[in-house]
């Protein structure tokens, strides 16, 4: 099977254009950029991570490694303290979970409105009721799994740096090994992005297609991933660069507009209107690329792929004889 990857994204690109553009409508603009800010809720975001400018020398990273031990002293020592983190803590998972829940409605809502062309947020939203609710649990999982994986890691990262610690160990013998531990989270975090990515770009769609829930559509994605390992890894990778390119367009839009494009990017829900063809884009993209595995996978269909709207089929009319050659008959 050949798997083409420019050719769906110049579809999704025509798409856009059509949907958005061709004519250009402010409450199509608005309604959708509603259901893309509410997919985008709660999605993997890549952090970064600042360079220090002071030298690594043994006196700084065993003063790194005891500052859980202090910071743990401070809050017996503050209880006051400690009992407004602890609720600060409490409401940021509750609030978490309700934007994961309303961002797992979301996506259902915004994925209806790319392959059907369509600016509607009640009958996506009553639609894909048990759909979203299943990947909303489902995402609930897939978080506390890689919470703990994360913690897991970390821990014992921070038991083997004081392992370290104990035998005076230099700051120049502990670098390869905090260099090695950097490798490997940094491991952890593309396996948790490329997760993401198939949960959002496929095992979504294949969920509204068949109407599955998340467990059966899963599988049938799974099945298909063992069969293309390569194909979707390499999506992942081009997936990854696109938007390491439309940051870079963002920036420099930003700067040349003197940072107000920031402040105005900086509204979430200003942000996925003023952002929208992007966000159509990638959806689009997706859906074009799994599309190529099989009517199956196909949510927009045989007649989809022309991407522009047929014309519409023509009646056949019957002539009636003229006057003149029912007269010659008579």
């Amino acid at each position: 099977m050949n798997i083409a990857y420019g050719a769906p994204i110049e579809r999704a690109w025509k798409r856009m254009t059509q949907a958005l553009f061709r004519p250009f409508d402010m409450r199509k603009w608005l309604v959708m950029g509603f259901t893309a800010f509410l997919a985008g809720l709660m999605d993997w975001q890549g952090g970064r991570s600042g360079r220090s400018s002071r030298s690594f020398d043994g006196r700084d990273w065993r003063d790194i490694l005891g500052m859980p031990a202090e910071a743990w002293d401070w809050l017996a020592g503050h209880p006051l303290w400690a009992a407004l983190i602890f609720a600060g803590v409490i409401a940021a998972i509750v609030l978490s979970v309700v934007l994961t829940w309303l961002s797992s409605r979301g996506k259902f809502m915004f994925l209806d409105n790319v392959f059907r062309d369509r600016a509607a947020i009640q009958a996506p939203w009553r639609e894909y009721r048990s759909a979203g609710d299943s990947l909303f649990i489902a995402r609930l999982l897939l978080g506390a799994a890689a919470f703990a994986v994360f913690a897991i890691y970390l821990l014992a990262c921070l038991l083997v740096l004081i392992g370290m610690a104990g035998s005076n160990a230099s700051g120049d013998g502990i670098l390869p090994t905090v260099l090695l531990m950097a490798a490997g989270l940094l491991l952890l975090i593309l396996a948790a992005a490329f997760v993401d990515i198939c949960l959002n770009d496929f095992v979504v769609p294949v969920m509204a297609k068949r109407r599955l829930t998340i467990l059966p559509a899963a599988g049938q994605f799974w099945n298909l991933f063992r069969q293309n390992p390569g194909a979707f890894l390499l999506y992942g990778l081009l997936v990854f660069l696109l938007k390491v390119a439309v940051v870079a367009l963002i920036v420099a839009v930003g700067l040349m507009t003197c940072c107000f494009g920031f402040l105005l990017l900086a509204i979430p829900y200003v942000n996925s209107v003023v952002l929208l063809p992007v966000s159509y884009v990638f959806r689009a993209f997706s859906l074009e690329f799994l599309g190529q595995f099989g009517p199956g996978f196909d949510l927009f269909g045989s007649k989809g792929k022309a991407v522009r709207k047929t014309a519409p089929k023509r009646t056949a009319v019957l002539k009636k004889p003229s006057r003149g050659k029912a007269s010659r008959r008579k």
